[in-house]
């Protein structure tokens, strides 16, 4: 008795894998012990509600004076996919903005950057507001004092730190060029 094969597919049988994308407060939160974790969910349910979310488990942490930030930013958004940038938080109390960037940078490199530019040490943590895209304010609102900027699709999307360094360079060197 003969037996046939199915003819072979041309076509590879792999399938992508894709990561499952956890619900933005739970990304955030999940970087605190999980009684504080259970805690923050139910805080972020008020509208406003800041916590205190430690750098440099997950993520590093670059701060820079809000100008440098937002200049950053439109850079980034002109050169690339708006979802491949990670999240950006305007804190305008104290005029800074946060960017949580791929791990593994080495904190001098950051300082050398320009002034007021620092990557915070591990531990050191950020008032976040609620990241939930359902809860985040309208822009025709009046302006929460800490908020996001920018905040990907896919919630463990990070900025590449190397991209960041490299247009926070670029900006720095740009009225250099002006004036030649």
């Amino acid at each position: 008795m003969t037996t046939t094969q199915p003819p072979a597919s041309p076509l590879p049988t792999t399938r992508r894998r894709t990561r499952p994308t956890l619900h933005p407060a739970l990304y955030l939160a999940r970087t605190l012990d999980r009684h504080d974790r259970d805690r923050a969910i139910v805080a972020w349910s008020e509208p406003g509600t800041l916590l205190a979310i430690p750098t440099g488990q997950d993520w590093d942490t670059a701060r820079m004076p809000v100008a440098t930030g937002l200049a950053a930013l439109a850079r980034l958004q002109a050169e690339h996919r708006p979802d491949y940038l990670g999240p950006v938080l305007l804190d305008a109390a104290t005029e800074v903005t946060y960017w949580l960037i791929t791990r593994g940078t080495a904190p001098e490199h950051w300082s050398a950057l320009g002034p007021g530019i620092c990557l915070l040490p591990p531990g050191t943590t950020v008032d976040m507001p609620d990241p939930s895209p359902d809860r985040l304010p309208p822009l025709t609102t009046q302006p929460e004092p800490v908020r996001w900027l920018h905040w990907p699709v896919a919630t463990s999307t990070l900025t590449p730190a190397v991209w960041l360094a490299s247009t926070l360079t670029d900006l720095a060197a740009a009225p250099l060029a002006g004036t030649a």
